[in-house]
This record gives C-alpha cells, sequence and structure tokens, in this order.
C-alpha cells in the first residue's frame, strides 16, 4: 500500500500445503481456554467500547465482542470472543479467514489491560497470524497477554481459538505512547 510514491504498509502471505495426518493424540491434545458451549451472541457492535476508548471507534461500530472476567491466576490476560461484523470488501461475504484476522488484529488486548485505553495508545507495527488449521466457525476467541518495557515498545500475543478449540497464535509489535490528556494509569 501506498502513500503517493512511499509504501506505508505491507503484507505477506504464506500458503503450506496440507496433509492428512494420523498423529498420536499427545501431539494434538491443547489447552482449550474457551468453553465452546458458552459462545456469547456475537450479533451487535461492542457498545461499551466507547466508555473505555472515550468516542466511537472501529470497536463499537465494527466488531462484536464479549469480554470475559479475568482469571484470579493470570489478572492481566484478557480473553475475548470477537467478530467481525462487516465484510472487508464491498459486496463481498466475510470469509472465516478474514474474521481471524480482524480479531487478531485488536489482540492487544493484553497489552492495554495492564495500562488503559483513556490514557495510553497501542499502535501494532506489525502483525504475525499463524493458524494450525483452516477456521471453523465465525466465531474467534482471543486470549491476549502482553509484554511492556520502558522504551516505549511492547509485545502482545494472543492465542486464538474458534468453536472447535485452538487455531492458531498471533503476535504483534506494540508501540506506546502516552496520551496528552492521560496521567499514566
Amino acid at each position: 500500500l501506498r502513500a503517493g510514491d512511499r509504501p506505508v504498509a505491507r503484507a505477506h502471505g504464506l500458503r503450506m500445503r496440507r496433509d492428512d495426518l494420523e498423529l498420536p493424540a499427545r501431539a494434538t491434545e491443547h489447552r482449550v481456554a474457551f468453553d465452546p458451549d458458552a459462545r456469547p451472541d456475537l450479533t451487535e457492535p461492542n457498545r461499551e467500547a466507547v466508555k473505555g476508548v472515550g468516542r466511537e471507534s472501529f470497536d463499537s461500530l465494527a466488531m462484536a465482542t464479549r469480554w470475559e472476567d479475568p482469571r484470579p491466576e493470570a489478572p492481566h490476560r484478557r480473553r475475548y470472543w470477537q467478530r467481525l461484523l462487516l465484510p472487508v470488501v464491498p459486496d463481498r461475504p466475510l470469509s472465516r479467514i478474514e474474521n481471524v484476522l480482524a480479531a487478531a488484529d485488536c489482540g492487544a488486548g493484553g497489552t492495554y489491560a495492564r495500562l488503559g485505553l483513556r490514557s495510553w495508545t497501542f499502535m501494532n507495527a506489525d502483525l504475525v497470524v499463524a493458524l494450525s488449521r483452516p477456521p471453523a466457525s465465525d466465531w474467534v476467541g482471543l486470549e491476549c497477554d502482553g509484554l511492556l518495557g520502558p522504551t516505549g515498545t511492547g509485545q502482545s500475543v494472543s492465542l486464538i481459538h474458534d468453536a472447535d478449540g485452538p487455531l492458531g497464535q498471533a503476535s504483534q509489535s506494540i508501540l506506546l505512547e502516552q496520551r496528552p490528556s492521560g496521567d499514566g494509569r
């Protein structure tokens, strides 16, 4: 993507061959972070996002998000279900992979849980998503955590789930900046 002659964004995709393998159970047993039977309704945008951000945003207009309460053993780890409500390309149905990528792009939840949206901004400079299989549903569960440093940068890591269980991982390099009116909390 260019702005005039200047590149402003780029994307790379890698499609790997698929094969049907018979793997031992221990190779495919993974911790399931979400109860697939407890999937929330994801048909309406997240109107609560306006309270956290202080204004309308992509989260409050285009994404359905339902947060789960933090677990006591990991209070900074955030868990939520998401679903993109609008097509990426007008007049074309939203694909499951587009839905997963849009949700993964919101995976900075693990970093802003540590500082707060009203006082800090979190710009992801990149997004790396790796999936172990094709998405099986429109529901995308993210379990996010973040690592922040005093240098103004950080890393957000998300485990991605769908209705069938663990699906993949995402990571983002995060650029942190305190908002001019923020008090640092």
